[in-house]
């Protein structure tokens, strides 16, 4: 896989940040009300656009402790350098997996319906972070080229 650099900006982390939150929110939410409420909407709570913004408040509340993991394996990734696509991945993976113990655990979701939505919320939300923070390389700006002083004899 191609190593894509360690540029990012400092928007782009915001960014990626902001979308952590909300891409597993908008997720999970549509998906337990798909799933339960079968699109048959019993209080305008329930309808399925309104969920959206009430789930992504509700998501910063109960989903910063798998954020902060994933925050935390972004930084120690960081700081060697390893930005891959499939290191991303795996990170999302992992974190999936947790979050799918957890519902599972505290028996929100179905078990047939908990692993693979939460596996690909999880790995959906690391290669959007990680597309956010570091893809689309051309879009930034070339760094100036260094000033050299003239030679003087």
């Amino acid at each position: 896989m191609q190593r894509t650099g360690r540029r990012t900006t400092p928007n782009r982390v915001f960014l990626a940040t902001i979308f952590s939150f909300a891409a597993p929110s908008v997720i999970l939410s549509q998906a337990v009300y798909w799933s339960i409420y079968a699109g048959q909407p019993s209080s305008s709570l329930n309808d399925g656009l309104t969920l959206i913004p009430v789930m992504v408040v509700f998501g910063a509340f109960i989903g910063w402790p798998f954020v902060l993991v994933a925050m935390t394996a972004w930084a120690i990734l960081d700081r060697f350098n390893i930005h891959y696509a499939w290191a991303a991945a795996l990170v999302g993976t992992a974190t999936g997996l947790t979050v799918a113990w957890y519902t599972l655990r505290q028996k929100m979701l179905p078990p047939d319906l908990a692993w693979p939505l939460c596996i690909g919320a999880g790995l959906f939300t690391a290669l959007g972070v990680w597309w956010i923070a570091y893809g689309r390389q051309g879009a930034l700006k070339r760094p100036a080229p260094p000033r050299r002083a003239p030679l003087t004899l």
